[in-house]
């Protein structure tokens, strides 16, 4: 260990150690193997869940800041009654302080373990390429959006990715993966936002609308990483 440096704020202290070692890139998983030996699985982000899988299935997102959200603002009710400045108000600036932490720690374990799980498991991971910033301006999702952590969870897969020698592929936030059918590629201009179930009105499949957006994102994703890496077809 070279130093360590301590920093924080209430609630949330931070205590950072140096060191050197030595490092070693870890080989792409999915360059040893071919096309259909391939672990690969697509993301389609969701507010209520964190992500829908391309195999149906959803993380047990805990939604941490929803869970002490009137905690919070009752905490906050008292401390408007309070006066500025006072003992008593620091006092209650601190616990209102260690309840955001709270939530933001919990976020972090949660999504930390669920990268981990990802990175671990599948050799190629496909996700879309969102602004977060835009969702919440565009859709009025702001508390959702910022409870979600995708952001935060997209970086964690991403340097994660590199350490365990799998490969994450974004796909184009242009590319219509919630109006495209998976079972015979009719684009559904029509598809409103309200729709939660796809109908196909060209084939008549159905199907969960978040479900089949990530069974179109890893299999675009999959295109990708195909077409950048001509040695894996």
């Amino acid at each position: 260990m070279r130093s360590c440096f301590f920093s924080g704020k209430v609630g949330d202290y931070k205590v950072l150690f140096v060191a050197t070692r030595k490092c070693r890139s870890t080989p792409k998983k999915a360059a040893g193997k071919g096309p259909g030996s391939w672990e690969a699985i697509g993301l389609d982000m969701s507010l209520p869940e964190l992500y829908v899988d391309s195999d149906g299935n959803t993380p047990a997102y805990p939604k941490p800041y929803r869970k002490l959200e009137r905690k919070i603002a009752r905490e906050q009710r008292k401390l408007s009654r309070m006066e500025k400045d006072s003992r008593n108000y620091t006092k209650q600036l601190k616990k209102i302080a260690k309840l955001h932490a709270k939530a933001k720690h919990q976020r972090a374990d949660f999504l930390h373990k669920l990268s981990y799980r990802l990175v671990t498991h599948y050799d190629i991971i496909c996700i879309e390429d969102l602004s977060m910033s835009a969702i919440k301006k565009a859709l009025s999702f702001g508390k959702s959006a910022s409870d979600n952590g995708w952001g935060m969870f997209v970086r964690m897969l991403s340097y994660k990715a590199e350490w365990y020698g799998s490969t994450v592929i974004k796909v184009g936030k242009f590319f219509p993966s919630s109006k495209t059918c998976c079972a015979c590629g009719h684009v559904h201009k029509e598809l409103k936002l309200s729709d939660r179930v796809y109908v196909c009105p060209a084939y008549g499949h159905v199907m969960g609308r978040d479900h089949q957006a990530a069974v179109n994102i890893r299999e675009e994703g999959v295109r990708i990483y195909i077409s950048t890496h001509p040695f894996a077809a």
